[in-house]
């Protein structure tokens, strides 16, 4: 691990991580998910904002988890999928704490 991500290749050093990092958001860009804006104050700063195109595909990843999660409560009995929602909370509450997700706020809502 350097700083606050990890590496995919730790024998290149820190500099490539950064640059692994910018190709991936030119990938996204040049696939339409991201659109790039420059800052209006200081014209070196970009920034990314979400396209129609990344909202689609969000939408469709939510209502294919949905599925997954309804076949899931069919076929597992209750104990184990509760057991299996604990683990998912741990996941998105303890272990991935750079991640912020609406969900969070709208699932206390939900209960």
């Amino acid at each position: 691990m350097y700083g606050d991500y990890s590496c995919p290749r730790p024998s290149y050093g820190q500099r490539l991580c950064v640059v692994c990092r910018h190709f991936s958001a030119e990938r996204r860009i040049q696939e339409g998910y991201v659109r790039k804006i420059q800052s209006t104050e200081d014209k070196r700063e970009y920034y990314l904002e979400p396209t129609e195109k990344f909202f689609n595909y969000y939408d469709i990843s939510y209502h294919y988890v949905r599925t997954v999660v309804r076949r899931m409560k069919e076929k597992i009995s209750p104990e184990d999928m509760a057991a299996v929602e604990r683990v998912l909370s741990l996941m998105t509450d303890e272990l991935m704490p750079e991640v912020v997700l609406p969900e969070k706020t709208s699932k206390t809502r939900e209960k």
